[in-house]
């Protein structure tokens, strides 16, 4: 249950530096609406969402090959102690992730930390936020995804693609893993 409350956090935080930020700036709704356009939570024409959440997720998936084929050249392979450890979350958890924990994600690393301190430090927090699964590979693998993200959050200035196509590719991991589909 721990984990909900770190989302908690993850989500209200930023939300919360951001209003603070405003607070002597109009209404509390325009203060609430400036503060989630400054976290990059912005409607956006369908069609450009789909565009870009599936270009970036395109990017990732490519990325993501070329870093198992490097990972597998050196011998750095240590990514089964992810998947014992994702095996044992459940289906209901496994909703979770994807519902609750991407969006947290994206919205403290990319909305709140890549405008505080910069791309390469908040993609190595990220990283490092990884730790708990006991893999170099995802350590590496989540530092370098998590430049991509940053990278596409500066660039679209919104992360409703990133939230998108972070959420399909941890959907596209889970079915691999579990043998859906």
């Amino acid at each position: 249950m721990w984990f909900v409350i770190f989302d908690i956090l993850l989500i209200f935080v930023p939300a919360i530096i951001y209003l603070y930020e405003e607070r002597s700036k109009g209404t509390n709704t325009q203060r609430l609406i400036k503060a989630f356009k400054r976290l990059g939570l912005e409607g956006m024409q369908v069609k450009e969402l789909v565009i870009k959440s599936t270009i970036l997720l395109l990017m990732v998936l490519l990325i993501s090959v070329i870093l198992f084929l490097i990972f597998s050249f050196f011998g750095i392979d240590d990514t089964a102690q992810v998947d014992e450890r994702v095996r044992t979350l459940g289906i209901a958890l496994v909703a979770y992730v994807l519902v609750v924990r991407v969006p947290a994600e994206e919205i403290f690393f990319r909305g709140l930390l890549v405008k505080k301190i910069g791309i390469v430090p908040a993609s190595l927090i990220f990283g490092l936020a990884h730790y708990g699964y006991g893999s170099i590979a995802e350590i590496i693998g989540a530092f370098v995804l998590g430049l991509v993200f940053s990278y596409a959050y500066k660039r679209n200035n919104n992360l409703l693609p990133n939230i998108i196509a972070h959420s399909l590719y941890n959907l596209l991991f889970f079915i691999t893993l579990f043998g859906f589909g």
